[in-house]
Parts: structure tokens; sequence; C-alpha cells
């Protein structure tokens, strides 16, 4: 019903008068209210719409990007737009109240308290000069029967008091639920961000007193008893009755009542966005924001200086910052005119930033300027608008640039110049150098204390290094455990540089093994030939059948294959939602989602992968440290192939030396490199990536897609799921699973926290993968070298070309096209440096905030500390240029990495990240 109205309609016409805002008083002076009629046409219009829109919301119609309502003809563009083809969302429909030049006597309407068709009252709100209240009866109507009467109500003294009421509470109420907030704007096409709802005693002692359900005030919707309930049909009836009267009370005073936002990809004009890209998402440490005035991209005088000081402090921090601009407009207007709109804030930011108007220094255009238009939103404020009318512009770190010209490498780059610890079983070397280091004499002594028997010494050089250093450092040795006190005697000390000339590291490769008793060496010669043999073979192959290389590794393997085929049928039966023993927890915890979708997937992908590990034994061989970039830095094991092509190694010694269960773990995990489609959608003809290993920070960082193209995802859920059927204990824990390491942070934002944990895991992800690749391009670099096989037949011909952008060595497709020994020993140098890089972040890190700067870490001994600093700015930058960022304070702390070449570091490291 309508109450204490003063719009009324000239010859069935809404009047189009405009009241002057800001000289009105809260209700219009010396209104007198009176019973006016029931079938009100506004009531009537408020129950059509919201018919409409309960229906729509009870068929689930409603689409992201539009609302339900027909398309309308060409209509003039708002204060946002000039000219658009639109479609007309339903509240354009909806008749405004309007306020008469003059008013004499005041109407209340009301339906009878035996009707059951809702009805409204108003009053003009106090903005617009005018107050306006609309109600819902309580009372019901017989069909469609309409009955009029003098309402008792509408004394003076309930009047005044509803009147002082109204202005005391006005705005005071809550926002509407997120929910039903989104849901009927996209119905109506306005913007409900403004409306107030009033569900407490004060709004239901109104509401009694009017003899209302619910009525309306401006923004302010005020509920009877138990009337606000938006989850049924009848509440979301009301609602939207009540909504139509806020879009008729507020149309044609002021327009603040808009259509639901749109920036979906396909309201994206395909022209005049000038040099903007098109994002969603945006900085949430932006340096500072330019606000306009609606449809305009004009920046006034406050945030010219603003912009100013922005260019002030790019030259300052001298670190050639990457500009980055991200525009917004609000939803007033065309969605395909406010893409254009966003695009054109941000490019008048360009220009200011460049050429500023009070003529200090200007960013210079080699600068790089990154503009993303985000068309309209709503993400500042659904309440008001003026809040989305903006630029936001960031400040963005970015890691060193690869330098036009490449650095010319110093006579002390790539060298390797770490000695391992010495032991009474091996003694290490400096390079070059055949004098014992005080390590050494310490260990030698050590071991003379134990009288050993049987004594014989093996001497090793590395790739670059003369090889009759090894004989002099077996010498070496033998003098210092001839020499009095403690004298022993020593049965051999020979030299063998041969055994040690293909191996990249070189730092174990300078040393001298000492063997006592009946121990047999453990530095084996990658060389020898077995004498007679034709062909000749090798004493020591890349690979063997286990039984013939080590009958411990094939021990181990039989011990753990059961446990490894029990682990997937458990796995098996928790995916199975029929099955006792179905697990949606422990899917969700290792899979992310729990939903019939991802079970399907597992069903399949377990089923295929269970059949690869039983059918193990026939495929497994054994390699060892002659297994150049496969077995020879000490892996667990490794698969080649996929399918029926597939096959695996384990690594001799390390497969042996591990926790039953953790071997278990390892025999699935490659499995699953060798089963398709767990490559995932992207790649159905491949097996799973390391996209995370069990250790890493990564495990539980990975979205649902990269957990079921992930090994340890599989693996670790087959062995959790087995026992957990086995001991009956939902949280149970396998035992010898190696887990995350636990990071630290002081000073650090909570809200920063997350996204710096995750910057840290991809770094320690990003090391990890670098090490890898490049330890293996050097094997397949080594077998180019002494012609085993050409670049072109090798998956590493792409490296190494990256790798020469980035590092002083030869291209493959330059000649000699064979890696020289000095592209040798650099390619060493590398794989040496990342390693070092990956040592420091592998163990619990400590993370300190600061209140200025981007990132520092804490320089070491041998590697860099276990201490890092983050300043606000690093959370400014790009998420993958956060993870370059940290790499290169890493790279910086490391002792040995080429300062000059610390750039080639961080980039070619990203290269194999995203070619894992």
């Amino acid at each position: 019903m309508r109450a204490f109205s003063i719009n009324s309609a000239q010859n069935g016409k809404p009047n189009s008068l405009q009241p002057t805002k800001g000289n009105t008083p809260f209700f219009a002076a010396q209104a007198k209210l009176s019973v006016g009629k029931a079938d009100d046409a506004y009531e009537k219009e408020a129950d059509s719409v919201a018919d409409k829109v309960v229906q729509r919301m009870e068929n689930g119609a409603f689409r992201a990007s539009k609302t339900f309502f027909p398309p309308a003809t060409i209509q003039k563009k708002t204060d946002e737009e000039n000219t658009e083809i639109q479609q007309k969302p339903l509240s354009d429909s909806i008749t405004p109240l309007v306020q008469l030049k003059s008013v004499e006597d005041e109407q209340i309407q009301e339906k009878c308290e035996e009707c059951e068709k809702e009805a409204a009252i108003s009053k003009a709100s106090e903005e617009d000069g005018i107050s306006k209240i609309q109600k819902k009866c309580e009372a019901c109507e017989q069909k469609e029967e309409n009955i009029q009467k003098k309402s008792s109500k509408s004394s003076a003294a309930s009047t005044s008091s509803i009147e002082n009421t109204l202005k005391s509470t006005k705005g005071s109420g809550t926002p509407l639920p997120k929910n039903s907030k989104a849901q009927l704007e996209k119905s109506f096409g306005a913007d409900f961000g403004n409306v107030r709802i009033h569900n407490n005693s004060t709004s239901v002692q109104m509401s009694r007193t009017l003899g209302a359900q619910a009525f309306t005030n401006g923004n302010d919707i005020y509920f009877n008893s138990g009337k606000f309930n938006p989850s049924t049909k009848s509440g979301k009836h009301l609602l939207a009755h009540e909504l139509t009267h806020v879009i008729q009370q507020n149309k044609g005073f002021h327009n603040n009542i808009q259509r639901a936002c749109e920036n979906s990809p396909v309201t994206i004009p395909s022209t005049g966005m000038n040099g903007c890209s098109t994002e969603t998402s945006r900085p949430t440490h932006q340096n500072t924001e330019i606000n306009y005035v609606v449809g305009n991209w004009a920046i006034d005088a406050q945030s010219k200086a603003a912009l100013s000081a922005i260019a002030a402090k790019w030259h300052a921090d001298a670190r050639n910052d990457t500009v980055r601009i991200d525009g917004f407009a609000s939803c007033d207007g065309a969605a395909s005119t406010n893409w254009r709109l966003s695009c054109d804030r941000a490019n008048a930011v360009e220009n200011e930033l460049k050429n500023p108007s009070d003529g200090s220094a200007g960013i210079p255009s080699t600068a790089t300027f990154n503009k993303f238009a985000h068309g309209e939103t709503e993400e500042f404020s659904a309440i008001d608008s003026t809040q989305n009318r903006k630029s936001l512009v960031t400040l963005q770190p970015t890691a060193g640039a690869l330098p036009a010209v490449m650095p010319t490498a110093g006579p002390n780059d790539f060298q390797i110049t770490r000695i391992p610890a010495s032991s009474q079983d091996k003694i290490f070397f400096a390079a070059g150098s055949a004098i014992l280091t005080p390590g050494g004499i310490a260990a030698i002594d050590a071991l003379k204390l134990t009288t050993p028997t049987n004594v014989r010494l093996i001497g090793f050089a590395s790739m670059e290094e003369p090889t009759t250093l090894a004989q002099d450092r077996a010498n070496a040795v033998l003098a210092r455990l001839q020499q009095n006190p403690n004298a022993i005697s020593v049965v051999s000390a020979i030299g063998n540089a041969a055994a040690t000339s293909t191996r990249s590291d070189f730092a174990s490769a300078r040393s001298v093994e000492i063997l006592t008793g009946t121990a047999t060496p453990t530095t084996l010669d990658c060389d020898a030939i077995v004498v007679g043999s034709n062909p000749p073979q090798k004493v020591n192959p890349p690979t063997q059948p286990c039984a013939t290389m080590d009958p411990d590794t094939l021990t181990a393997f039989n011990t753990a294959l059961p446990i490894a085929n029990d682990a997937m049928t458990a796995a098996i039966n928790a995916t199975n939602a029929t099955h006792a023993d179905f697990n949606p927890n422990l899917v969700q915890q290792f899979f992310g989602r729990n939903d019939a979708a991802i079970l399907a997937t597992l069903s399949s992908n377990l089923l295929r992968l269970q059949a690869h590990v039983a059918g193990l034994p026939a495929i497994t061989n054994c390699g060892g440290q002659c297994d150049t970039g496969g077995c020879e830095n000490g892996p667990i094991a490794y698969n080649n192939g996929v399918d029926s092509a597939s096959t695996m190694t384990l690594c001799v010694p390390t497969f042996k030396s591990l926790n039953t269960n953790d071997a278990a773990r390892n025999l699935i995990h490659e499995s699953a490199h060798g089963t398709t489609p767990l490559g995932g959608a992207g790649a159905p003809t491949e097996g799973t990536k390391d996209v995370a290993y069990r250790h890493e920070r990564m495990m539980f960082q990975l979205s649902p897609e990269d957990r079921l193209r992930n090994s340890d995802s599989y693996a670790l859920f087959a062995l959790f799921a087995k026992e957990v059927q086995t001991t009956g204990n939902a949280n149970a824990v396998p035992a010898g699973i190696s887990t995350p390491y636990n990071d630290t942070f002081i000073g650090i934002d909570a809200a920063d926290e997350d996204p710096l944990k995750l910057a840290i895991a991809q770094l320690e992800k990003r090391l990890a993968w670098a090490t890898s690749h490049s330890g293996q391009l050097f094997g397949e670099a080594q077998l180019v070298r002494d012609g085993s096989q050409t670049w072109a037949a090798t998956w590493a011909n792409a490296y190494m070309h990256e790798a020469a952008l980035r590092f002083p060595v030869n291209d493959p497709s330059v000649p000699p096209n064979q890696p020289t020994l000095d592209d040798m020993v650099k390619l060493a140098a590398i794989v040496e440096k990342y390693k070092l890089m990956r040592f420091a972040v592998k163990r619990d890190l400590t993370v300190f905030g600061l209140a200025v700067g981007v990132v520092s870490w804490m320089g070491g001994a041998s590697i860099a500390g276990d201490t890092l600093f983050i300043g606000p700015d690093f959370f400014r930058a790009d998420p993958r240029q956060q993870i370059s960022l940290l790499l290169e304070a890493l790279a910086a702390s490391t002792p040995g990495v080429e300062a000059a070449f610390i750039p080639a570091y961080v980039s070619f490291a990203e290269f194999m990240h995203d070619n894992a």
C-alpha cells in the first residue's frame, strides 16, 4: 500500500519535475494525511515486477553477464557513455514517483485488512527533499477484489512518531545479504548497494502501526516481525516488491540506480583500447590511486601532484621498476564503453607520469609501462559508485634484465671452489691443488688412531684438472699416513683421473678415497673397459639389471613393491563412493576437491597407475654413478617413456637407503611419470610431472588441476589411504615420509603471509628444477662432446641454446657444434651454483618484515644464510617477479655466484621452470 504520499500523477502519467536538493525538509511542509485508493498503480507495478523477479530466481535462470529482461532499442548513454545499443534492465521500466508543484491534501492508500495482494506507502526521501514511504499491508485480498477504507492509524501523533523514527534510523540498517543482493541486482539491473534492511523491534513497531508487512522509505526497507526471509518464495516476493519501491522513489531524483555490472570479456570492444591489456585482478599494494568524475578521464590538480611524486620515487629508487597502471570505471553506462573509459584513464595517467604538469622529471618512455583496463567494477564499493572511477598506479620491482651485450667472464668466474668436508674414508682438495687442507689432515690423523689394515688409496681429479693431479693427491695422503706419530702402512696409492673425467660434481671429484680392510671403491672408473671384451664393454656401465649391479638394491625393491601394490588398492577403495573405505576427506586433502568429477578422474587414473606399479619387475633396472645425467648425482630413481615404452631405473646406492615406506612411495611416484593420461588435460599422452615433491613447500599450495598431474600427490594419497585403512585411525601418518620445511615469519602482515609463503615455495620448486635440468644438460652435453650423440638428437639442444643466450658457452648451431672443455666447465659451474642456492632454501627459514625496500638475503660462508628480509615493495611486484626477486637476492648472497651473471641465473632458472 502507498501511504504518506505527496506524489501524484497528472493525466495518468508521472510528473517529471525534479526537486532542488539540499533546501527542503525531511518531510514536505504541512503535509495533510488522508486515505486514498488501494488499487495504486505503483503497487500493481511492484507486485508485477516482484512476480517476474521471483519466477526467475525460482527457475535459476540467471546468467552471469546479463539480466533476463528483453532487449531495448537504442538508448542514449548516461554520463559514462555516448551512444550504445544496450539490453534494457527491468529497473529502466519502473515508474518513478515524482513531486507535484504544490500539494494540498495528501492521501493514504491502504488495502483492506482481508487482502492478500500486497501494497505500499511512500513519502519523499530526505536527500531529495521529499519523504516517500511505501509499505505492504498485513491484510489479504480475496482474489482480485479491492476494498477501500479510511485508515484509523493516520493520526497526527502516530505520523509524527513515525516521521521522527524514520529520521533517526535512516541509513542505519544492514546491507542486503550478499547472495540475495547479487541475484536481485542481476534481476533488476540495478545497484542495491545503498539499500539498508531494518529488521528489529523498531521496524516491527512502525510496521504494526502502519498495518504493514514491510514498508520502504528511500533506500531503507522496514520489516514486520518474521517478514524478512529472502530464502523463501514469499520472502523473496516481499523483498522484490519493496526493492521496486526503492527504485520508484529514487528514480527521477538522482541517478544512483545502475544496472548490474558486466565486465565480461564478451563486452570488450574490438577497437579503442589504445594499448591496454584487459584484466580482472588488481594489485593490492598500489603506490597511489587517482579518482575521476563520472564519464571523464581528466586528472585534477591534487592527483597530478601525486603522480609527480610517483615519478620522483621511480627516479629515487633507481630500480627501473615496471610502471603498472590499472584503470577502472563505475557501472554507469554501457559495459563496452566502460572498457574504453577505463583504458583512457590508464592512458591519461601514463601521459602525466611521463610529462608531469609541474615540469618535474617524468618517467622516461624507455621504462616499461603496463596498462590494464578493468572495465566497469563494483569491487571498491557496491554502495558508492564514485569509488569505482579510478586508476591505480603501482611501481613494480623487477629482477635485473639480461644485459644487451653478454658480459665478459673474468678469470675467477665459473669456477667451482667449494671444498667438501673430509672424512676418514675420503679426503677433499682445493681446485688444482694436491696440498692437504687442515680438515683433510685432521681426518687422516684420526684414521691413523684406528690402526686400519689393508689401506689402499685412489686419487681423482675433476674434468678440467691435469690428470697427473690424481696421483699427486694420492701421494699427499700416502705421505701423511706414513708420517709419525702413528704411522701406518699403505698397500697401494694410485691415481685414476679417468674415473671422474665426465662428472659434473667437480668438488666431489677432487679427492682421494681411502679403502681399508675389505672395502671396495665407491668412486668408480666410468671409462674402464672389460679386458678382452669385443665389442668393448665397460666395467661399470651406466645401468644394469639390479641383480648384477647391486643385489641389495634389488632386495630393497622387492621389499617395497608389495607395500606399493597394497597402497594402490587402498587408494582405489578410498576414491570409490560405494566402498566401505571411501575417504572423501583424504581425497580433499591431497587433490583439493572431492566432487563426483574428480572422483571419476581419480578412479580411472588410479586403475591405470595400479597396473603400472604391478608391472614394475619387468621394466626396472639399476643405475650408478657412471649414469651421467641420471643416477650420477644421487637421485632416488627415474622413469623414461610412458605406458608400454616406460622403464624405471633405481639409483645405487640412494634407493636402498630409503625407509621402506618412502621406497614404496618412490615406486608409485616414478610409475605415475610413466602412466598416461596422468599428464592432465593439457598433456593426456604424458605421465605426471614433479610439480611438487613430498618435502617441498609447494606440496599443498597446488591447484586441484596441478595435483592431478603431480606424482607425489598420487603416491602420498595411496600411502596415507593404506595407513588409515590398516590402523583405523583417520589421522594416521605413514612413517618415514619427509615433510615440507616450516618457515617463521616476523613482522609480516597477516594478509601478506600467504602470498609470501607461495613465493618462497615456488622459489624452492624453481631451484629444484634448475638444479636437476642443468645437471641433465651437462650429461647430454658430455654425450655430444664425446661423439655418442648429436645436439639434434637430444631435447637438450633447446636448453643449450637458451644457456648460450645467457652465459658465455657455445650455441649448438655455431661451429664447432660440439661443447668445448671450457663449455663443460661453465656448465658444471652453473649446476654447482644452482645446487648451492637450493641448499640454502632446503631448510627452515626465518623471514623478517622491513619498513622499506624489496628483499635482501643474509649471506653465509659456503651458502646463503637462513634469514631473509622482505620490504613492502616486494608485494607490489608481479607474482612471477616475486619468485625472480627472491632468487636474485639469494644469488647475490651465495658465495661464488658471478655478479654480472646473476640476471642469467635468474632468467635461465625461469626458463627451466616454465619448461619442466
